[in-house]
Parts: C-alpha cells; sequence; structure tokens
C-alpha cells in the first residue's frame, strides 16, 4: 500500500512539473504584452452655428479612448464663465468635474454657452482639461458660434460727431444690419438723453444679391442731426425698436461736443496739485483757443488767495495759456474751497466770459 501511494505522488509531481514547464515555454515563445497607455481622441472644434445673443445654445461631442489604459480627464476649466461642460447621468444633467474613460469606452458631453454680444460679430471661447495621455497631458477645444444674431447692429455701431464748431450742419447716416435668420422690419427710432439729437428712420436700400449674408442684411438706414446751437458735450442714444415679440429696443451711443467759440482745456483745475516727490505744487496752467482764431483775453475777476495771469499770444494768436497759482495759507488746513477765476475773451468782435472752477485744498 505505501508502494502505491508513493508511486501515485511521485506521478502527481511530475505531471505538475511538465505543466509548469509547459507554461514557461509558452510564456517564452508567447511573451506578455503589457497595457498600452490611454489615448485622448477629442474633437478640435465645437461649432455651434448661428445664435441669438443672450440665448444658451448647446452642442454635444464625442470623447473616446481607443488606448490600452484607463483615460483620466480632470481639472476642466474654460475660457469664460459664461461656459459649461456637461454629461448626462441617471439623475440628469452634471457639470464635468472629471471622469474615467476605459480602455475602447467613450462618452457623449454636452457644451452649453451663454452667447453673449454684440450682434453680427463671431463668439468663441475654449475648454481645457488635464489628461493621463502622455502624448497629451492638457486636452482642449474650442467652441465656436459663427454670428450672433438677435436684435440689429448699426454700421457704424456708434455716431460720433467729435468736435463741432458752434451753427454749423452735423448730420450721420448709420445702416441698422439685421443678423436674424429671419430679418424682422424696424417699426421705430427714438433719441434718450440728449434732447440736441434728432433720429429719422429712413428706408433701406435695394436688396444686393451677392452681398454675404454673414454681414446681415440692412434693413433700414437712419438719419442723425445734431443741434449746434449752444456748446457744450453730446450723451445721447438712439433707441431702436423691432416689430415682432417684446424685446428691449437696441441702443446706438452718440457723442461729441459742440465746441464754443473758446475752449478751455482743463475746464477746471484743482490746487495745490502733489508731485511725484510728494511735494505739493500750487500753480497750474490752462489753455484758451479759439479754432485758431486770434483773440484777445484778460482776467475779468480773480479771488482772493488766487492769482490769474495770461501769457503773451503766440505769433498766430490762436492759443493763450493762464497760469493759476494758490497763496500759502490762502484755505485752512483740512478744508476744500470752490473758488472761480473769470476769463473774458473778444474773437471776431464777439465778447465771450468764460469761468473756470478751482477747487482749492488746505494741506
Amino acid at each position: 500500500m505505501r508502494t502505491g501511494r508513493a508511486v501515485c505522488v511521485g506521478a502527481a509531481l511530475l505531471l505538475l512539473g511538465g505543466a509548469v514547464a509547459a507554461f514557461a515555454f509558452r510564456d517564452h515563445l508567447f511573451p506578455v504584452t503589457p497595457p498600452g497607455p490611454p489615448v485622448l481622441c477629442c474633437p478640435d472644434l465645437l461649432d455651434l452655428g448661428r445664435q441669438e445673443v443672450a440665448t444658451v445654445a448647446a452642442g454635444n461631442l464625442t470623447v473616446s479612448n481607443p488606448g490600452g489604459s484607463p483615460l483620466v480627464i480632470d481639472q476642466v476649466r474654460t475660457g469664460c464663465s459664461c461656459t459649461g461642460l456637461e454629461r448626462m447621468t441617471e439623475d440628469g444633467p452634471r457639470r464635468v468635474e472629471s471622469l474615467t474613460l476605459p480602455p475602447g469606452g467613450s462618452v457623449e458631453l454636452t457644451v452649453r454657452v451663454s452667447v453673449p454680444g454684440p450682434v453680427g460679430q463671431q463668439f468663441a471661447t475654449v475648454v481645457y482639461f488635464r489628461t493621463n495621455d502622455p502624448n497629451v497631458p492638457e486636452g482642449r477645444f474650442a467652441v465656436v458660434v459663427p454670428v450672433a444674431t438677435g436684435g440689429v447692429r448699426a454700421d457704424p455701431s456708434a455716431v460720433a460727431f467729435g468736435l463741432v464748431p458752434p451753427g454749423t450742419a452735423a448730420e450721420r447716416v448709420v445702416e441698422l444690419r439685421d443678423y436674424a435668420l429671419e430679418p424682422r422690419t424696424v417699426r421705430s427710432v427714438a433719441v434718450s438723453a440728449d434732447d440736441r439729437v434728432t433720429a429719422e428712420l429712413l428706408p433701406p436700400p435695394p436688396p444686393d444679391p451677392a452681398a454675404d449674408p454673414r454681414a446681415g442684411v440692412t434693413v433700414a438706414r437712419v438719419r442723425v442731426r445734431l443741434r449746434t446751437d449752444a456748446p457744450g458735450a453730446v450723451a445721447g442714444k438712439i433707441l431702436v425698436v423691432l416689430d415682432g415679440p417684446a424685446r428691449e429696443p437696441d441702443v446706438v451711443p452718440v457723442s461729441g461736443r459742440v465746441v464754443g467759440p473758446v475752449e478751455v482745456t482743463p475746464a477746471s483745475l484743482v490746487l495745490p496739485l502733489v508731485a511725484g516727490d510728494g511735494k505739493p505744487v500750487a500753480r497750474a496752467v490752462c489753455s484758451l483757443s479759439a479754432g485758431w482764431k486770434p483773440f484777445t483775453l484778460e482776467v475779468a475777476e480773480c479771488p482772493a488767495g488766487l492769482t490769474a495771469t495770461v501769457t503773451e499770444p503766440g505769433p498766430d494768436g490762436g492759443v493763450r495759456r493762464v497760469a493759476i497759482e494758490l497763496a500759502a495759507g490762502a484755505v485752512p488746513a483740512g478744508r476744500t474751497e470752490t473758488r472761480t477765476v473769470r476769463l473774458r475773451a473778444v474773437v471776431g468782435g464777439e465778447t465771450v466770459t468764460l469761468d473756470v472752477p478751482v477747487l482749492c485744498r488746505g494741506l
């Protein structure tokens, strides 16, 4: 019995040794290849098409991992706060902060963008993220809205009259372009914030069949006029109301300045000034111009504590300067007072009175 048992044990050991040798021989002939690295497969661009301003546009893209190891994506960030990256889960869409894709796996992600203005222009942003793909440590893709549609856009986008001499005609014509998929009509235009500005709605020009549709459709023109009978700054707004659903009017800013017979620059002063070394400077200079016309200038009134001196005119007499100085101790320490220097100019037989406010500080 002992002999038979020993024979069985020997046979088992012989079979086990043979199996181990066979596996070792197989591994020698067919070595096991370790899994390959993860591979990021992601589009470079997500085009959302034409979108309405102030709406939320969404688009989908697929991210996959054809590599041999799990792909890890984290540290997701976007180029602006108006963009978000989401993933659909059993509980609904969830913002993506990180995810892991197994070898051969893929996932569909959704990008949501709050489309900003201005109308007619392109909007683009970028989504960035970190990966463990050794060849792409930082993944990214661009999100583009080729044209933001919605209201209308003025061409030019603002009406700038610049410096306008008094009593002269000032007029501009702007085109109103509509970038909506179905162009609308302009119901009315109005002016806000400045009664010196008027706006008149004009019919659009004949359509141009060769025009690029991405440049919008001209649906109206507006003639803008500026009343120049009195000097002063202009800061108005043209309100454009479209037909269709109720919406806020589109705004075209209007700016400029009707200059007086004589202009003072700067229009007011602060004394004393503090120099770069911290020392107070009690003297400042303002310039006066009459559009390069010769004129005479004198100090009509100068309050106590201030002195005002007019410089001699240059060869053309077109620019004069006034040096204004604050006397030491003229204002008690810690107090501020506004005192006005009055100047009198004569240009082209017309007498003009100019006031220069001076904020005087006690240091």
